[in-house]
């Protein structure tokens, strides 16, 4: 175990610190792309949900239908998006109302679930919630949506560093998928460092064996 300790790098990095600048290309061809199918997905957006929002309000003791604030209504994100994910992020504002603890206030939500069950993570926690197959991911801070190449930066692959031609092959939404998809790299390096400390070097140090697992590990990553 201490060998593992050992090992171990803390990570200084809040999810924000993997996010695109809102003014960065990717992030403009993703909204202009929106913009482009709004319409479409405004036709897809019919289901039973306007009652269970309806319920929800009376809940939360708040006037159905709900009225965005002047900031998440003056998004161009938050207009690109169908009605019930609108209603989604409003019933966010009014969570975050009623939380007096800046720490505690939503940071990320995952809109494209159910408003009665919204997974959800706070500033203080330093994370988002899980990326799913066909996860939208909110940020509430910057009131956008985060692309695909987000997630998979997320998820510990930084596609920005990969090669030109694969960024331009890949759709958003197949980024999106594949991060949903995938293990976090983190937790695969994890794995693969503890069976590595589980192993016998032929060292005559504990110093020469740390250097031995690093030197497994470079070859590991190299194959």
């Amino acid at each position: 175990m201490d060998r593992v300790l050992s090992l171990r790098r803390e990570c200084r990095h809040n999810p924000d610190y993997f996010l695109l600048p809102d003014s960065h290309g990717l992030v403009q061809i993703e909204l202009n792309r929106r913009v482009g199918k709004k319409k479409d997905g405004e036709a897809k957006d019919k289901a039973a949900w306007p009652e269970q929002h309806s319920a929800l309000a009376e809940k939360y003791g708040v006037q159905w239908p709900l009225q965005p604030s002047k900031e998440l209504a003056s998004s161009v994100w938050y207009d690109v998006l169908p009605d019930r994910e609108k209603e989604v992020l409003c019933f966010v504002n009014i969570m975050n109302e009623r939380i007096t603890n800046v720490d505690d206030k939503i940071q990320y939500v995952d809109i494209s679930q159910s408003a009665t069950r919204l997974p959800t993570s706070t500033r203080g926690s330093q994370v988002t919630p899980t990326i799913l197959p066909g996860s939208k991911l909110w940020h509430v801070g910057r009131k956008r949506l985060l692309l695909g190449t987000e997630l998979m930066a997320l998820q510990g692959l930084p596609m920005t560093e990969f090669p030109e031609n694969i960024l331009t092959t890949l759709s958003q939404k197949q980024c999106a998928d594949l991060a949903g998809n995938m293990f976090a790299v983190p937790c695969v390096m994890a794995v693969v460092m503890s069976a590595l400390s589980t192993l016998r070097f032929e060292t005559y140090s504990e110093e020469e064996e740390l250097d031995a697992v690093a030197s497994s590990m470079q070859k590991w990553c190299k194959s």
